[in-house]
């Protein structure tokens, strides 16, 4: 079945024409599974194989696509489970599931899904199966129930077996954008974490929390030929160098998060290769703006003014990333790029802090190994600050305690993938957010905020988010200092694999992969 392309901006139906056809063919976006017509032809990769994947891990696994949380977790949600909009490796939004999309006005989202997709268990995938998924997203404590909750659950109509239209409380054009996220994924109506069913290229076959997961080919799978793999393995190795000696040693195919400090061992390898993606990641330092110290906007500028964030990068990331401003989502439209760029000014910081009474601050940033680079960059840190009489204490604790506790901490650490500058914000920044792990509460902020999320015209909608984006930069608890690159590692035996701005190796669709 053809994909459709979905400007995240536009609105009204979204189907490809030939001039655009035309001109992704030639762009080069070989993603979006264009015909022969316009792709060069090219041999068929090989089908068959099994692979072995290392990722991060964690012990309290659930292959429950609305509410996981751990890395080995990632990549299996999404070999099992689809969206109804899904993203390529430029980041460039496209129909997946759904056929077609249609604000008839900013309150009133239709959504149809194609024809014929099935779920593993042989069950059509149709109108009533998306309102269940919308559901549970809404009424699960997950992460992204927040991004959905403009849909009135009560209100949801089923057109016909294919077609849902959904009654928003309010006015939110963002919605097929958040169809994007990692977390709204379609699931069958009666839907049982436990035999985790979905449309995506790989059927469950088995668990052992904290240890590995299987996964088979999905023989029905709706886009034609794929995938080529007969099965994935996905393994649990959290240590650093126990993941990356399983690569080495060829116990695994494929590694995510390779250490920085390893890529040029990985890179000397003949039979291995280093997937290095330039991102919209970022790792930020994070100070919660509602308690002492840094519920003073003086010291949340001079925190930010302290950072060098080219020498965090070229010590805490080994050069594996680019200067960011303090404020995320890079390849929005509406992202903000006429703001000053923030440069280290120890003067200034020494200024703000006299004024707001805190040139002795001392602080303690807890962190902890739960991504790589993490641990590194608050070194960095904490010796910058130093150069200005400031003590900051790094305190690094194990990976289940940091996460128990971390929206508690004053100032701490976090990691963000890439996504859009609406899904950010409903999980970081609005005041219902469940990471809201700055305690961001701001009045303008708001307002604008809900302005632009209401707004139809593209020019006016990305005007407001500039202006949000700026309340951001001056008064934000985010220090993003930089968009870390995502390093990951696989076999050279391996093809289909390539860099992405948006998603590490972990969270992969392995559809595309295949043994060569």
């Amino acid at each position: 079945m053809p994909t459709n392309d979905w400007n995240p901006n536009s609105v009204g139906k979204f189907n490809l024409n030939r001039r655009q056809v035309l001109s992704y063919a030639a762009a080069g976006s070989a993603l979006l599974g264009l015909g022969s017509a316009v792709v060069p032809a090219r041999a068929e990769p090989k089908r068959g194989g099994q692979i072995t994947v290392g990722a991060l891990g964690g012990q309290n696994d659930i292959l429950d696509p609305h509410n996981y949380f751990t890395r080995t977790a990632f990549v299996g949600v999404h070999q099992l489970f689809e969206s109804l909009v899904d993203r390529d490796s430029k980041f460039v939004s496209q129909l997946w599931l759904a056929e077609e999309m249609n604000y008839e006005r900013a309150d009133q989202l239709t959504i149809r899904v194609k024809k014929g997709i099935e779920f593993h268990n042989g069950k059509t995938l149709g109108a009533e199966d998306v309102m269940f998924s919308i559901k549970r997203i809404v009424t699960l404590p997950g992460a992204d129930a927040q991004g959905m909750e403009a849909v009135d659950l009560d209100k949801m109509e089923k057109l016909d077996d294919r077609t849902v239209r959904l009654h928003l409380k309010r006015p939110d054009v963002s919605l097929p954008d958040k169809f994007a996220s990692n977390l709204d994924f379609m699931v069958p109506v009666g839907f049982d974490p436990q035999k985790p069913i979905g449309t995506g290229p790989f059927k469950f076959v088995s668990m052992t929390p904290g240890r590995k997961m299987t996964f088979a080919r999905n023989e029905n799978y709706w886009r034609p030929n794929e995938p080529y793999l007969d099965g994935i393995t996905v393994v649990t190795l959290s240590d650093d160098t126990a993941r990356v000696n399983a690569l080495l040693d060829g116990q695994v195919d494929a590694i995510e998060g390779l250490p920085f400090a390893q890529v040029p061992i990985v890179k000397a390898r003949s039979d291995l290769s280093v997937l290095e993606s330039e991102t919209g990641q970022w790792l930020p330092f994070v100070m919660r703006t509602d308690v002492a110290p840094f519920n003073d906007v003086r010291v949340r500028k001079a925190m930010r003014l302290i950072a060098d964030r080219k020498q965090l990068i070229a010590q805490g990331l080994a050069g594996q990333g680019r200067v960011a401003n303090d404020i995320f989502s890079p390849f929005d439209p509406g992202y903000n790029k006429a703001l000053p760029q923030r440069e280290q000014d120890l003067d200034q910081a020494k200024s703000l802090l006299k004024a707001a009474g805190q040139s002795d601050l001392k602080a303690t940033m807890t962190t902890s190994n739960v991504y790589p680079g993490l641990t590194g960059l608050a070194q960095v840190f904490s010796q910058q600050a130093a150069a200005i009489g400031l003590k900051i204490d790094i305190n690094e604790i194990d990976p289940s305690s940091f996460w128990s506790n971390w929206l508690s901490y004053p100032l701490t650490q976090d990691f963000w993938t890439h996504r859009s500058y609406f899904a950010t914000s409903s999980l970081a920044m609005t005041s219902a957010a469940k990471w809201n792990e700055t305690h961001w509460q701001h009045e303008q902020w708001n307002k604008l905020y809900n302005e632009a999320i209401g707004t139809l015209d593209e020019a006016k909608r990305n005007e407001l988010i500039g202006e949000c984006q700026k309340i951001e930069w001056e008064e934000g608890g985010y220090i993003i200092h930089s968009f870390a690159n995502f390093v990951d590692a696989y076999s050279a035996k391996l093809g289909g694999i390539e860099p992405d701005v948006a998603q590490p190796l972990g969270h992969y669709r392995f559809r595309l992969v295949h043994i060569l």
